[in-house]
């Protein structure tokens, strides 16, 4: 309702795109998305988000192409950073993926979310590097939390007893 009442505005838009993003209708999400870079190319929620669609769709060349938009405008935040993680990640370059995010994880120590961290460390399933993320993001009360439940990155995670008691904790599981 609201991108209909102000059709000029991004932030319904974009919140659009995130929701479609969050019901894993990916072709849907990245209509929306394109459709507001249109208007903005250079809006680092948009170009993250399209990031985000092409790695959940496995599109190597989408994923490289946004990361280095992202990376090009915005060379020193963290967030553009992980979505060259992501794409080396799609593209089947593990190591590579590894050794960025390590690089990435050690020059923005302070500047990173944990949860941030949680979730690019969850991609490679190991719940015992993600626990500490997640518990520090919980200490920080971060925002982005609330989403534990149903953000995908921890799928590979979230039967971990740990994982279980955090949701429980946070009042995400009944």
């Amino acid at each position: 309702m609201a991108a209909e009442l102000d059709p000029l505005s991004l932030g319904p838009q974009l919140n659009q795109v995130e929701d479609l993003l969050e019901e894993r209708k990916y072709p849907e999400a990245r209509n929306k998305v394109e459709q507001v870079l249109r208007t903005a190319p250079s809006n680092g929620v948009a170009l993250t988000l399209e990031n985000a669609i092409a790695f959940w769709q496995k599109d190597c060349a989408a994923a490289k192409a946004s990361s280095g938009k992202l990376i090009e405008m915005y060379p020193q935040a963290p967030g553009a950073r992980l979505a060259g993680f992501a794409a080396e990640s799609v593209c089947g370059n593990p190591d590579r993926a590894r050794a960025q995010a390590a690089r990435m994880f050690q020059q923005a120590s302070g500047n990173l979310s944990p949860y941030s961290i949680a979730g690019a460390i969850a991609l490679s399933g190991n719940a015992d590097h993600v626990m500490p993320y997640l518990e520090k993001s919980a200490e920080l009360r971060e925002p982005r939390l609330l989403m534990l439940k149903y953000d995908r990155v921890f799928d590979t995670v979230r039967q971990d007893p740990r994982f279980l008691a955090l949701e429980r904790r946070l009042g995400l599981l009944e």
